[in-house]
């Protein structure tokens, strides 16, 4: 098993943030579409020690449907990381939307396992 040393551990947060360019949501058939979503765009600039400032959506109505999860995508819409999201208080994983104003926020935060350098 690698270990990150502290330097690496910068020096990686600063590779995958110079390049994520979009943050987008998902359902179990893919990304979600209607509902008037739309990705959110992401800079490279409000990274601050593999996090990124709260992105919210608030939705139109539509029929029912569970967001799973989010993944950030480079340029080229090539996926690079993806979070499911938790189980909520209905013990499925997600959230539902489908109700004019429903809403999710999602904060990113970037953590490597890290040791501590000789």
């Amino acid at each position: 098993m690698l270990s990150v040393t502290p330097h690496g551990h910068s020096t990686m947060l600063e590779a995958i943030t110079r390049v994520v360019r979009t943050m987008h949501l998902y359902t179990d058939l893919g990304e979600l579409t209607g509902y008037d979503y739309a990705p959110k765009s992401i800079k490279g600039k409000d990274w601050s020690g593999g996090a990124y400032p709260e992105q919210l959506w608030e939705f139109e109505a539509g029929d029912p449907t569970r967001v799973m999860g989010y993944y950030l995508a480079d340029a080229n819409g090539r996926v690079l990381l993806t979070e499911e999201f938790g189980v909520g208080a209905d013990g499925k994983q997600g959230y539902d939307i489908g109700r004019k104003g429903d809403r999710i926020a999602v904060t990113v935060a970037l953590n490597l396992q890290s040791t501590q350098e000789a």
